[in-house]
């Protein structure tokens, strides 16, 4: 087996530094506000406008990172949804495990859009 730097190591330009904790390295990339405001994530951004950090060997989103250490592991087969629908925001208050078909339905997507119409026609003539 090959030898690998340990996982609290970072190399980079020939010079080995100690990463901080994941979550102190999270902590400080939030502009916290009052409790009900959005969290903004002042990080680096994917290009849907979702915050990342790099953590556990890859790229995460940050929301999803905020809800790990806030709330615990996220539920098998759910999506972390933004209620206040900022894809920068972190507050864990604003965030909510959903199915897939619920978060497509929250959204602003045609597919969404299309998916509410025939639900409310279906409900009409019901």
């Amino acid at each position: 087996m090959r030898w690998r730097w340990p996982r609290f190591w970072h190399r980079a330009g020939g010079v080995t530094t100690k990463v901080a904790p994941l979550e102190e390295r999270f902590w400080a990339r939030v502009r916290r506000s009052g409790p009900l405001e959005c969290w903004e994530w002042t990080g680096a951004h994917a290009p849907q406008g979702y915050g990342q950090i790099r953590a556990y060997g890859k790229t995460q989103n940050a929301h999803r990172i905020a809800w790990e250490i806030v709330r615990g592991e996220i539920p098998d087969g759910l999506q972390i949804d933004h209620l206040c629908r900022n894809r920068g925001c972190v507050n864990p208050a604003h965030l909510e495990p959903v199915t897939q078909r619920e978060n497509i339905l929250r959204g602003e997507s045609p597919a969404a859009n299309w998916a509410r119409l025939r639900r409310d026609a279906y409900t009409i003539i019901t």
